[in-house]
This record gives structure tokens, C-alpha cells and sequence, in this order.
């Protein structure tokens, strides 16, 4: 079994490399190619702390694994980070390990990936301007990955509801890619929206920070934030302009307010829901015109995971990185 350090693992992957492991993970789940149960939540009993269980498996990929995330809140206490990520790969063949890898930092980068290869679908080609919403975690990547998908951006607007943490986030990317794009924090968010070609919102949000009403004809939209079933980002009128709306996977999204809320109130029809790898497989229409608005919604999916970690361990055997050790069943 091959064990990778965080570092191994950033050295190991870009945000191309990403961005195609997502896009191959979002084509076999639209597919039916990947076996992703529903994640698996334990509740650790200390406040709001909880692990979860994300198994998977791609057959035609020979890729079998699970990744397992904990969120503790008091590990802000002990100088670690509040969500710890770490993946298993086995070998599909005989059940055996094959790598043991820390995943937190890979976990952003993939849910970054993901944004990218929705926004590299279905945004329009000749985009020059993105709104980021939310300095957290997430966004860094979630920039890098907009940035990585459509190369004619030169210009990224930030707001968050804590202006000193979007400077923070706007410094972080102007020295990443200070000659790529001009990084600017927005103290007005309907005025950051009205002007972006995309938007992308990674928050924890329980009211629509995205009103349909301020976006323009033709911005493409990614929310990735506010999972739970009472949280969304966009709101009715959103939806309802939308002419298009994707998820990663139906039945994990659809559980989340972002598409159940409107989904129960018929401004969201069935008709107008798809997933984004039938889009990608040319299965359905994504962008039919430069007026669309088109909508993504990223609950993250054990697939994204898994393929984005098995293209670390290809490189990792390729450039001889990490530590091997030997597991071996007692006869």
C-alpha cells in the first residue's frame, strides 16, 4: 500500500488534472457507470461533530475506495482544521489496499474541479468577468478552477459578509495569478452580481444570496455552498429564469433546499433538472443560446473523490512518490 502526505498530494495534481477526473466522474454517474451509495453520517456525540462514509466504485475505471471526512468544530482548539479528509483505494480484483492518501486539501481542489467542469459546459466562451461569493475554505479553488475553465477572465470580483476575509482571499489569489486576472473586493453584492458573466457562490448560507432578478442574461451560475435541506443560495426567481438547471447527481442534490424547495412548489419542473454529465455526454441540451442563464448545483459526490484520487496514485507510481509499505493478511 502506497501512503500519501498532503504535500505528496499537492504536488501530484493541478487543476487541469482535476478538472478531468471530475468531468469523467460526472459522466459515469450520468450513466450509470459508478456505484456511489448514498454518504453514510455518524454523529460523534460532542457538539456538532460528525464523520462521513463516502464508499464508491467505477467499474469500467477499476477504481474502489472510500473517503472519509470528519467535521469537528473544536479542532480549531488543537491548531487542526475543523474538517479532516482521508481516502482508501483498493484494488477491485482482490479487495487489497492499494493507497492510503490525506484528502482535506484534495477535497477543496475537487469541489473547485467540479465548478470548473460545469462552468467549462455550460458558461459562455467569451466571459471577462466572475463574481466569487464567500472568502472560505472553497473559494480559492473555486477561483482557480473558473480562472482554469475560461482562460478570458480578467477580472474577479470577491464579497463576503466579512470584508477583511475577502481582502485575505483577494491577496491570496493576486499573488497565485497576479498576471492572469485583477482580483477586487465588492462591498455591494447586487451591484458584483449584475456585472459577472459568473457567478459562483461557496457559503453556508440559509437565504438566497443569489436573487434571480440581478442576474444578466447569459451568466452562468455554480452553487456550491448551503447543503442542507432549509439552505439555499439562489433563489425562486433564479430557478424560475433559469434555462437550465444541473446537479452532480440527482438523488444526492434533490435532497438539498436548492432543488427540493422548488421542486415542491413547481417552480422547478423535473423537465428542467439534469445532470451535468448528460450534458457533458451530449445526452440533453446545456447552452443553447448567449442570453441563457444556466445553473449548476455541486453537492460533491463519492465519484469526483475516487477519480480525482486515482489520478494521484497514477502519478504517484509514475514519479515515485510516497512511502510503501506492505499489508498482508495473517494466514
Amino acid at each position: 500500500m502506497l501512503l500519501l502526505t498532503a504535500s505528496d498530494v499537492a504536488d501530484l495534481i493541478d487543476m487541469e488534472g482535476a478538472i478531468a477526473a471530475s468531468t469523467k466522474a460526472f459522466v459515469l454517474t450520468a450513466t450509470g457507470q459508478a456505484t456511489t451509495p448514498v454518504r453514510h453520517a455518524i454523529e460523534l456525540g460532542c457538539g456538532d461533530a460528525f464523520t462521513l462514509f463516502m464508499p464508491g466504485f467505477l467499474p469500467t475505471e477499476h477504481i474502489l475506495g472510500v473517503k472519509v471526512g470528519s467535521l469537528i468544530p473544536s479542532n480549531s482548539e488543537r491548531g487542526l482544521p475543523a474538517t479532516l479528509c482521508t481516502i482508501l483505494l483498493l484494488d477491485p480484483a482482490t479487495g487489497a489496499a492499494k493507497a492510503l492518501m490525506e484528502a482535506t486539501w484534495l477535497t477543496a481542489l475537487r469541489t473547485g474541479a467540479g465548478i470548473g467542469a460545469a462552468t467549462r459546459t455550460l458558461a459562455r466562451t467569451n466571459v471577462t468577468t466572475a463574481t466569487m461569493i464567500g472568502a472560505g475554505g472553497m473559494a480559492f479553488h473555486a477561483v482557480e478552477a473558473m480562472l482554469t475553465a475560461r482562460p478570458t477572465l480578467s477580472r474577479v470580483n470577491i464579497w463576503n459578509r466579512t470584508i477583511e476575509r475577502g481582502r485575505s482571499l483577494q491577496q491570496l489569489l493576486s499573488t497565485s495569478f497576479k498576471e492572469r486576472c485583477e482580483f477586487a473586493v465588492a462591498d455591494n453584492l447586487q451591484q458584483a452580481i449584475e456585472a459577472a458573466d459568473i457567478v459562483t457562490a461557496c457559503t453556508s448560507s440559509t437565504d438566497p444570496l443569489v436573487r434571480g432578478d440581478w442576474v444578466r442574461p447569459g451568466t452562468h451560475v455554480n452553487l456550491a455552498g448551503a447543503h442542507g435541506g432549509a439552505m439555499r443560495e439562489g433563489d425562486d426567481a433564479l430557478i424560475r429564469r433559469a434555462a437550465i438547471v444541473t446537479v452532480d447527481k440527482l438523488d444526492a442534490a434533490s435532497a438539498s433546499g436548492e432543488i427540493a424547495i422548488p421542486l415542491a412548489s413547481g417552480i422547478l419542473s423535473p423537465a428542467k433538472l439534469n445532470e451535468i454529465g448528460r450534458v457533458m455526454k451530449g445526452e440533453t441540451h446545456g447552452r443553447r443560446t448567449s442570453s441563457d442563464i444556466t445553473v449548476f448545483k455541486s453537492v460533491g459526490i463519492a465519484a469526483q473523490d475516487l477519480a480525482t484520487a486515482a489520478l494521484v496514485l497514477e502519478r504517484a507510481l509514475q514519479h515515485k512518490k510516497g512511502a510503501l509499505f506492505e499489508l498482508r493478511p495473517r494466514k
